[in-house]
């Protein structure tokens, strides 16, 4: 058999089993602030403290993007947007809570750290105030605490610019989701 055909049913008979991942559900945490997961004590300060750091390392290069103040509003609502520095006029979404992706006890037999997925900032939109959003524009939840998110939900966007218009195209089509 040649090795392109071969290859070819490698991908083919393994794509169900790369599909099956997508639709798993993983727990997380919901935080709107560093201090409220703090007082909600499922975490320690540390660990509270490096969640949300992940997650703004996250949201500096994966943020929804906007060409100018007014679009950006026009998803994430008056002071829902922040200039990004040095991009000239350039603005994105403004980080409204994070998503704690690890386990708060850990086993460490099975799982080493309680690493399940990269925490995640997530974002308040303008036309739906009770959640909040990840930045491919899912819903994660509207209560602190644990939530169930799949990898779907969640996974990380390249950030090109985000344009509005055009014969009722997405308000916010965030950045490069799929979706």
């Amino acid at each position: 058999m040649k090795r392109s055909k071969a290859m070819r049913l490698v991908l083919v008979g393994s794509t169900p089993l790369m599909l099956a991942g997508c639709g798993q559900s993983h727990p997380g945490y919901l935080y709107r602030s560093e201090a409220s997961c703090i007082a909600a004590g499922v975490f320690s300060g540390s660990v509270c403290q490096q969640e949300r750091a992940q997650a703004e390392s996250v949201h500096q290069r994966h943020a929804p993007r906007y060409l100018n103040q007014q679009e950006c509003e026009a998803d994430f609502g008056a002071g829902g947007c922040e200039p990004i520095p040095g991009a000239g006029i350039q603005h994105r979404a403004t980080v409204a809570g994070y998503l704690v992706g690890r386990e708060p006890y850990p086993d460490a037999a099975n799982r080493g750290n309680g690493r399940l997925f990269t925490s995640q900032p997530l974002y308040r939109a303008q036309d739906d105030l009770q959640y909040l959003r990840s930045a491919c524009n899912r819903r994660i939840g509207d209560h602190e605490g644990p939530v169930k998110v799949s990898m779907a939900d969640i996974r990380t966007p390249a950030s090109p610019l985000v344009s509005r218009g055009g014969f009722g195209a997405g308000a916010y089509r965030y950045s490069n989701c799929g979706s």
